[in-house]
């Protein structure tokens, strides 16, 4: 009897992930895996009591199977060379979640958004690519968490970008709603080249002529940061909109909630906008028009390739320092996978202010191919997120901040094997004074 109840308690799990996940887990109802298993949802809930139980029955499930493969897949018992590592776990992270599509949209709404906001009872991956930590240290990694802990990040956010630029929908060129599509598994082929290229950006860096990278790092920091009078005035009901949606997320902040933050009615929200989508949509559009002006002024203050990317770096980190609920909106939009359409007319305004990136590739001064130029831009913007959301920002404050994008930009420029060699030079330059 009790092998029976485990059996069809695995089969409703089961079930689950391949319902939902066929809504990319932007539906979670129970009435789809009841009538799925073909049995009531009172009997269903025999064996989970609430929907809350299911979800959290899916990620313990995810994170037994993610474990078990994991584990097989990487050992550093006999590995000193943390290349060859590096390498192993992106060929593992990749192909285990192209066998496992389902997985990779329950990782993508529900495991990756939690560790972003450091939640303890979930699957922190940084934390498990700890087992690498040995291997850096060997190859003349200092054993420093501030060193080492940016470095494992990196490693991390860089498979997690290019992992998804693999399921990710041009917006641009498609009616779809959806950012991702986990319809078809990725030819081996693709994937192959994707590893290739993530392992590259992640052990040399992006900017190829390194003796270009040495930039004056305060002057740029002190010339970039946006300051908090530079932010857009609040809007009450953008604001409203924003605190909704950064409480509750976007699935639960309905425009009646909103309309009662604000203090008016349903109705009367209405006038402005059309629904709740259009709300975010022209949420996000009056954040990147002014986010745009900045970027503009402030990138004509430069003119190589380095101090422009560490300059846009700051900026994006000072923007959501500044505004952190913001970021937590396109936060929830991006895990609830809803497309955000830019505007064509927007669009090629954003690409012909960001065309030093094209060129740079063009020109042979930055690593990829021409038509990745839009991508690199994107992976600048993730990591610098990425980063923002690994800690609380505004407790931690403006100088961490500055140090964590510092780290960030040295491995985005140079990559592992170039960061290993400027420490090696940092050190032997403090033995010689």
């Amino acid at each position: 009897m009790c092998n029976k109840y485990r059996n069809k308690r695995q089969e409703i799990i089961t079930t689950a992930f391949a319902q939902w996940g066929k809504a990319h887990f932007a539906k979670t109802s129970l009435n789809m895996v009841s009538k799925q298993l073909g049995i009531t949802k009172t009997a269903l809930y025999r064996y989970f009591t609430s929907k809350a139980q299911l979800l959290a029955a899916l990620e313990d499930q995810f994170q037994k199977d993610w474990e078990r493969a994991f584990l097989n897949a990487i050992s550093t018992s006999d590995l000193k060379d943390f290349k060859i590592l590096i390498k192993r776990y992106y060929s593992f992270f990749f192909h285990f979640f192209n066998e496992n599509t389902y997985y990779y949209s329950f990782f993508l709404k529900f495991i990756h958004k939690k560790n972003i906001i450091k939640s303890d009872n979930c699957i922190n991956l940084t934390e498990k690519l700890k087992i690498l930590r040995p291997s850096l240290i060997h190859n003349g990694f200092p054993d420093d968490d501030a060193i080492i802990t940016p470095v494992l990040r990196y490693i991390q956010f860089t498979a997690n970008f290019w992992l998804m630029q693999l399921f990710h929908i041009d917006d641009n060129h498609s009616t779809s709603r959806n950012c991702f599509g986990f319809n078809k598994k990725i030819p081996e082929e693709i994937i192959r080249k994707q590893i290739e290229k993530a392992s590259t950006y992640c052990l040399k860096g992006l900017i190829i002529e390194q003796g270009v990278a040495k930039i004056d790092i305060t002057a740029i920091q002190t010339q970039s940061w946006i300051k908090s009078a530079e932010m857009l005035e609040p809007d009450r009901i953008f604001t409203a909109f924003e605190k909704v949606i950064g409480e509750r997320g976007y699935e639960n902040a309905s425009v009646e909630k909103i309309a009662a933050y604000i203090g008016i009615t349903k109705s009367s929200l209405y006038f402005y906008f059309k629904n709740k989508d259009d709300m975010l949509h022209k949420t996000i559009q009056r954040e990147q028009n002014h986010f745009l002006n900045l970027v503009i002024n402030r990138l004509s203050l430069y003119q190589s390739l380095p101090e422009k990317i560490y300059c846009l770096m700051v900026l994006i980190a000072s923007y959501v320092y500044n505004n952190p609920t913001m970021i937590t909106v396109l936060n929830w939009a991006h895990y609830q996978n809803i497309g955000i359409n830019i505007p064509h007319k927007y669009f090629h305004e954003m690409r012909k202010h960001f065309d030093f990136i094209h060129k740079a590739i063009a020109n042979g001064h930055l690593r990829g191919l021409e038509e990745d130029s839009w991508a690199i831009m994107a992976f600048i913007h993730f990591l610098v997120i990425s980063n923002m959301f690994s800690f609380q920002t505004k407790k931690n404050g403006y100088t961490h901040v500055l140090n964590s994008i510092k780290h960030f930009y040295f491995l985005f420029a140079h990559g592992l094997l170039g960061e290993l060699k400027r420490i090696k030079q940092s050190v032997k330059g403090v033995l010689h004074v």
